[in-house]
């Protein structure tokens, strides 16, 4: 596991996995200081507007990946590069704000693993030996 802190001048030390970042690329104003809350790697909040009316960015403590999905209200938000870390373009507007993440192979590396297991089970079943021999 990676614990990632976010050093902010005024407010002091956050540790944060996802942040909102105003055109500037500091921590948007906002009542959280710009830490968005998360759980288990899923983003689902709301966003309050921004009242200067600058375009935002959502930075997440991962890897860039096409894996990654947001939406606000329900309307896709656009990936935008931001060195190594995955992020999206949030714009001045508010809403419900979801990310999460797809893994693209995910049912078919399911039906590898279920195969593996089955075939370790049957090895593993104990079976009759025959005897051979002279009468």
């Amino acid at each position: 596991g990676v614990i990632w802190r976010v050093a902010v001048a005024d407010r002091g030390t956050t540790t944060a996995w996802a942040r909102l970042l105003d055109g500037t690329g500091a921590l948007a104003d906002t009542p959280t200081g710009g830490v968005v809350a998360a759980r288990d790697g899923v983003v689902r909040t709301t966003v309050a507007d921004d009242p200067a009316g600058a375009t935002r960015v959502l930075v997440l403590a991962e890897r860039a990946d096409p894996g990654w999905r947001a939406t606000l209200d329900g309307r896709p938000l656009r990936a935008v590069r931001s060195g190594w870390q995955q992020a999206f373009e949030v714009g001045p507007e508010g809403g419900v704000l979801l990310v999460d993440h797809v893994a693209p192979a995910r049912g078919l590396w399911a039906v590898v693993q279920g195969v593996v297991l089955v075939a370790t089970l049957l090895l593993a079943v104990p079976v009759r030996r025959r005897r051979g021999g002279s009468r």
